[in-house]
């Protein structure tokens, strides 16, 4: 409709207006979704934990011929949250290090022992070359 000055006004209805919806997050897609990264030794069962470290023994002496050791009380960040293996009183491996907090100059010479392939291939990606990594047998046996 025209006003006295033949100017056309709309009137707007509000309530017919659609309002908008909020939107969904968006889903990742399997194939785009990150893996997770293992968890630390502090999150298995305690049977796994022992499980795991009987593994790496026997592994060190069949496969090398060596009696090696786990020390617990390191407390050291060298080991990358890992568990390391001794032999008599030099560092021979670490067990299950997190590669988020790996650093390979540390590691260096080291035979690194991991629990499954999702773990050897998490620190296969940055492992250099000729690093050892033994993959643990599910088992208990080598």
């Amino acid at each position: 409709m025209a006003d006295e000055y033949g100017v056309h006004r709309a009137t707007f209805r509000f309530a017919s207006v659609p309002r908008p919806r909020p939107a969904a997050p968006p889903q990742p897609s399997a194939r785009s979704a990150p893996r997770p990264e293992p968890v630390g030794d502090a999150n298995l069962p305690v049977r796994e934990r022992d499980r795991l470290n009987a593994a790496a023994v026997e592994a060190t002496r069949v496969l090398h011929n060596i009696v090696a050791h786990l020390r617990h009380t390191d407390g050291n960040r060298r080991w990358a949250l890992g568990t390391p293996l001794y032999v008599v009183d030099r560092p021979y491996g670490v067990l299950r290090p997190r590669p988020s907090f790996v650093n390979w100059s540390q590691l260096k010479g080291l035979v690194i022992f991991v629990r499954n392939n999702d773990e050897l291939r998490l620190l296969g990606r940055t492992a250099p070359n000729g690093t050892g990594i033994i993959v643990l047998p599910e088992d208990g046996g080598t």
